[in-house]
């Protein structure tokens, strides 16, 4: 009997022990499971919140721009689009074509959900390109703000030439650029063979900056800012932003004039990607009033220019004697009479320049047309002969308008003398 009762106490005893030994490792089962699945949730959510936070970094898992490959839009997956774009039935093998990275997280909040990033901005606070009369000083001035790799113009060269001429050459300060003269158009939108802004290596301005102990490296004289307005002025309103890249200059490495090396590439995205913030082509334009300024130079009695020249109201193209007047401080939109006859490009083809106040004070003539930096009127000996009667000074102020949305016609004082073109009067 005692036996038996001992057996069954042995066997009470195995069963309680196994049960709790069993109870200990089902708990530790369960708990290591959840903090698997909590760690794997955790990771997912760092991982959004990291694509959120910082979009724009390189140094992620996924970038919508990747800066270390000529600024290329792509995410660094290689292998994410799905398609066999090589034809070797392999889908997405290596050197195929990556995918785009839209800026979208799927399921970022619940499932069948995605956010995405809105950029909104106010264009009024931006610099229209195609729109500022003085767009390379402002430009320039952006460039001196936000700094490398945006280059700015040599700021001797910019000096107006005139006060040096004016003082006697006492006022050196101002006549480090010795090619601003009367006759020079256009000087700090000048391209290269190559069609690109002349730089600080090759003629005339190496020799310049050398005289001012100044680098004479390959960057750009003028910088990119008056590159800018220069690339403009040359071929017109920008269609989009993107364009703006086709302006931008580079430190040319490998000696072609063409930006194919990597680091040219990089340059040029590193610059636009610095001034897309601060510049539009969308905002309200103000067509009435295009601008004022002073002229530093107007072409000397009797010294004409032979232009080519629309005539405003038959359209015939012409070459007549013009005076030349020259702001520095403008970047517009150069006229090209030969191949734009309706003037699509916008320039100051037809408009009125006034004299407002000091030399020349009163005076009004008509625009015959225009380079980048200087307008040029009808005169010596052309019909009519709209030149200044008084040329303007220096600190003179003129005001330029819009012309008159109006057909012209052609009128005459009562002893037949041309005076000029005219709005239609309606009989």
């Amino acid at each position: 009997m005692l036996t038996l009762l001992s057996a069954i106490g042995f066997s009470f005893f195995a069963l309680t022990h196994g049960a709790t030994q069993s109870s200990i490792r089902y708990s530790d089962m369960v708990r290591a499971e959840l903090l698997a699945h909590s760690g794997i949730h955790e990771a997912v959510a760092r991982l959004r919140q990291h694509a959120y936070l910082k979009t724009e970094a390189a140094s992620d898992n996924w970038y919508p721009v990747d800066w270390m490959n000529d600024g290329h839009e792509r995410i660094s997956f290689p292998f994410a689009n799905g398609v066999d774009e090589d034809g070797d039935g392999i889908v997405d093998n290596e050197g195929e074509t990556t995918a785009a990275y839209s800026r979208a997280l799927s399921s970022s909040v619940c499932d069948q959900s995605d956010r995405f990033v809105l950029q909104i901005h106010d264009a009024a606070s931006r610099i229209n390109v195609n729109a500022c009369d003085n767009l390379a000083v402002v430009l320039n001035n952006l460039c001196i703000l936000l700094g490398p790799p945006l280059v700015p113009a040599d700021e001797d060269l910019l000096q107006p030439r005139r006060w040096c001429v004016e003082s006697g050459s006492t006022l050196t300060a101002y006549g480090a650029n010795t090619r601003d003269t009367q006759d020079g158009r256009d000087i700090y939108y000048e391209v290269d063979a190559n069609g690109r802004p002349l730089q600080r290596d090759q003629a005339p301005y190496q020799a310049i900056l050398a005289s001012l102990a100044k680098p004479t490296d390959g960057r750009a004289v003028f910088g990119d800012g008056y590159a800018i307005a220069g690339y403009r002025s040359r071929h017109g309103i920008f269609s989009g932003l993107e364009e703006v890249k086709s302006a931008l200059t580079f430190v040319d490495r490998n000696g072609n004039g063409i930006a194919d090396d990597p680091l040219e590439r990089l340059e040029i995205e590193l610059k636009f990607a610095l001034l897309r913030p601060h510049i539009t082509t969308q905002s309200w334009i103000d067509t009435n009033t295009v601008c004022v300024g002073k002229f530093e130079w107007c072409a000397a009695e009797n010294v004409a220019v032979n232009c080519p020249v629309r005539d405003l109201r038959t359209g015939a193209l012409e070459t007549v004697p013009c005076q030349i007047l020259i702001d520095r401080d403008k970047s517009w939109v150069a006229d090209d009479p030969e191949n734009d006859p309706f003037n699509r490009r916008g320039s100051l083809r037809g408009s009125y320049v006034s004299i407002l106040n000091g030399h020349g004070a009163g005076q009004l003539r008509r625009i015959a047309t225009n380079g980048t930096d200087w307008i040029a009127l009808r005169g010596y000996g052309a019909t009519p002969d709209e030149r200044m009667t008084v040329p303007p000074g220096p600190i003179s102020s003129y005001l330029i308008v819009a012309r008159e949305d109006a057909l012209l016609e052609e009128v005459a004082d009562s002893g037949g003398k041309y005076l000029g073109l005219f709005p239609r009067v309606a009989n």
